[in-house]
C-alpha cells in the first residue's frame, strides 16, 4: 500500500462490516471540531480512511474533509486532476446520517465511481439518461426508503418530480463535481449546471461542497454566486506536478508530424498517451500518419458517430495505446499510466491546456507534456473558432432578425411558435451570416430556440429578451483566455509557476522540470 498519498487499496471489509452493525440511534456528535452536519455514532476520519482502503490523505484533504463536515457556508476545491477530489464528498457520505447527492456530467465515470463504491461496502447508486425508467423507479423507491449514503445524478435529472422526491429525504451534503461548468467564464458551460443554485435553494441541504480540477478567480466567484454560497470556504491545492515535465516551443518551418512521432518513438511506441489537434481534419490526418509509422493510434473527434466515440474510449480506457483528438476527448478520464500528452496548436484558455496535460502522470511516475505552436497558422485557427462558436453580438443580431422575419413567414397565424425545418448550413447561405452554429447556440441560452432533431429547429414568436451585451461579453472573455495562452506559450517564466499563480496557488516559486527552467539554469 502506497504511503505517499491517497491511493484506494483493497477494502478492510471486517472493519467496514462492524460499523454497519453499530446502532441505529444517531445523534450530533462532535467529533475533531465537527458540529454542523450530523455524524453517524463513532464514525471518525480515521475510520473512513480504513474503509476505503487509504493509507493517508494528501495534503490539504482532511483540512477540507474536516471544513465540510465542520461548516455550514459551503466549500469549493480546486485540485488538479487524480489529487483525490472524489474522495472529499464519498468520505463524508459514510459518516453523516443523511444522503449524499452528488451531481456529475461524466456517466462513465459514474458508473466506475459507483462500481467502486459498491466493492467497498457502500450503498451507492447512480441516476441518468442511460438507465431504463424502470430502473430509475427502482432506485428512486430506494432513495425514498433510505437505502443508499450516496447517489449521483446527472445534472440533466433535476425536474421539479426529482427534486420534490429530494426534498422528501433531506441531503447532507449536496457535491457537485466538475463544477467549473457552471461559469458562463468557463471553458466548459453547461446550461445545466447554471440552474443548480435554485436545486440548491428548494432542497435546502446541510452543507454544498463544489470541486473542481480548474477555475480562474473569476470562474471560482461565478461558481460561489450561481450555487448561492457566497461565503464558502475556498481551497486550491496540489496545482504543482513533481512528475511531470512541460516543454512549449515554437515550430515555425518544421515538420510537425514529424516532431510528434519522434517525441512518441523517445519514450516508446506502445506507451500509453494523448495528442490534442485542434481540428476533426488533423486529428485523422495526424493519426493515419503516426499509425503508417508503426504507432499504435487512434482517431477521436466529434465528427464520428456517438457509438463509436465511446467504443473508441472504453477500447483505449482498457488498452491503451495513442488517441489523437479535438478537445471532445478526455473529461472523466481515469487512466493512471498516460506517459504523455502532446498539444498541436493553442488550446483555447489555459485552463483547457492544464487539465488536459493534468491526464499524464496520474501514477506518479515521470511523463511529459509537449506543446508545439506556429503563430500565424495556429492563431488563426483557434480565432476561426472563436468566429464559429461564439460570433459577436452584430452578428447574432443579424441573424436574429432574419431568422425571426422568417419565421414569421411559415407561422400560422397569432402562434407563439413555429418549426423551422432547415440545416445550418442552409441557414447560414440564406442568412449570409457566419457562425450560425455559434448563434444558435447563444440564443438557445436567451431561450429564443430549440433543437427538436437534426435539421429541426422550433423558434419562439414571443418578445425575447435577447442579451446582447452577455453575447458580447462572452466572446471578449474567449479573446482574453486565447490571448493569455498565446502569452503563456511565449513566456519565459517558470511554467509552473504561472499556473499555480494563475489558479491562486502561491506556495509555487520554480519547478526546474519545464523548459523555461532548463533554459534560465543555463544562463
Amino acid at each position: 500500500m502506497r504511503k505517499d498519498g491517497l491511493e484506494i487499496q483493497g477494502v478492510t471489509m471486517s472493519l467496514l462490516k462492524s460499523m454497519r452493525k453499530i446502532s441505529a440511534t444517531n445523534s450530533e456528535v462532535n467529533l475533531g471540531g465537527f458540529s454542523s452536519v450530523k455524524h453517524k455514532d463513532s464514525v471518525t476520519t480515521e475510520d473512513a480512511l480504513a474503509i476505503f482502503g487509504y493509507e493517508s490523505f494528501r495534503p490539504g484533504q482532511k483540512e477540507i474533509i474536516d471544513e465540510i463536515m465542520g461548516g455550514k457556508d459551503g466549500v469549493l476545491a480546486v485540485m488538479r486532476t487524480g489529487y483525490g477530489k472524489s474522495a472529499l464528498f464519498q468520505i463524508p457520505a459514510i459518516m453523516t446520517e443523511n444522503l449524499t447527492v452528488v451531481v456529475s456530467p461524466l456517466i462513465s465515470l459514474m458508473k466506475d465511481q459507483v462500481d467502486n463504491l459498491l466493492d467497498n461496502g457502500v450503498k451507492a447508486a447512480f441516476i441518468n439518461s442511460t438507465q431504463a425508467a424502470s430502473k430509475r423507479s427502482e432506485i428512486e423507491s430506494k432513495v425514498l426508503a433510505g437505502e443508499y449514503d450516496i447517489l449521483y445524478v446527472s445534472p440533466e435529472r433535476f425536474n421539479d418530480g426529482f427534486i420534490d422526491l429530494l426534498r422528501g429525504m433531506h441531503v447532507g451534503l449536496f457535491a457537485i463535481d466538475e463544477a467549473h461548468c457552471i461559469s458562463s467564464w468557463g471553458h466548459d458551460f453547461r446550461p445545466s449546471y447554471a440552474r443548480l443554485g435554485k436545486v440548491i435553494e428548494k432542497l435546502s441541504p446541510e452543507q454544498v461542497l463544489a470541486t473542481t480540477a480548474t477555475a480562474t478567480e473569476k470562474v471560482k466567484e461565478d461558481i460561489l454566486n450561481v450555487l448561492g454560497i457566497p461565503n464558502a470556504k475556498t481551497y486550491v491545492r496540489g496545482i504543482m506536478r513533481d512528475n511531470l515535465e512541460i516543454c512549449i516551443f515554437d515550430d515555425t518551418g518544421m515538420d510537425r508530424y514529424k516532431t510528434i512521432l519522434k517525441s512518441i518513438q523517445e519514450v516508446g511506441k506502445d506507451v500509453t498517451g494523448i495528442v490534442y489537434v485542434a481540428s476533426k481534419r488533423e486529428a485523422d490526418g495526424l493519426g493515419g500518419f503516426l499509425s503508417k509509422k508503426g504507432i499504435n493510434a487512434t482517431t477521436y473527434h466529434a465528427g464520428l458517430k456517438d457509438s463509436l466515440r465511446k467504443e473508441i474510449q472504453e477500447k483505449w480506457a482498457k488498452n491503451g495505446g495513442v488517441i489523437v483528438a479535438t478537445s471532445a476527448f478526455g473529461m472523466g478520464i481515469d487512466r493512471p499510466d498516460v506517459r504523455f500528452v502532446i498539444h498541436s496548436g493553442f488550446t483555447g484558455s489555459i485552463e483547457e491546456w492544464y487539465q488536459e496535460i493534468g491526464r499524464a502522470g496520474r501514477d506518479g511516475k515521470p511523463s511529459f507534456a509537449l506543446s508545439l505552436y506556429n503563430m500565424n497558422d495556429d492563431y488563426k485557427t483557434q480565432m476561426y473558432l472563436i468566429d464559429l462558436t461564439n460570433p459577436s453580438a452584430s452578428e447574432v443580431k443579424k441573424f436574429w432578425k432574419w431568422i425571426y422575419n422568417y419565421a414569421i413567414t411559415v407561422a400560422v397565424p397569432r402562434a407563439k411558435s413555429t418549426t423551422i425545418n432547415m440545416t445550418q448550413r442552409e441557414m447560414g447561405n440564406l442568412s449570409r451570416c457566419k457562425g450560425v452554429s455559434g448563434a444558435i447556440s447563444l440564443l438557445k441560452r436567451n431561450g429564443v430556440i430549440k433543437t427538436l432533431g437534426r435539421g429541426k429547429y422550433q423558434f419562439s414568436l414571443e418578445n425575447s429578451q435577447i442579451d446582447f451585451d452577455e453575447i458580447e461579453s462572452s466572446r471578449k472573455e474567449k479573446l482574453t483566455r486565447l490571448y493569455k495562452i498565446v502569452s503563456f506559450y511565449q513566456s519565459n517564466v517558470c511554467r509552473f509557476h504561472t499556473i499555480c499563480s494563475y489558479f491562486g496557488d502561491d506556495t509555487m516559486h520554480k519547478c526546474n522540470n519545464c523548459d523555461n527552467c532548463e533554459k534560465n539554469n543555463e544562463k
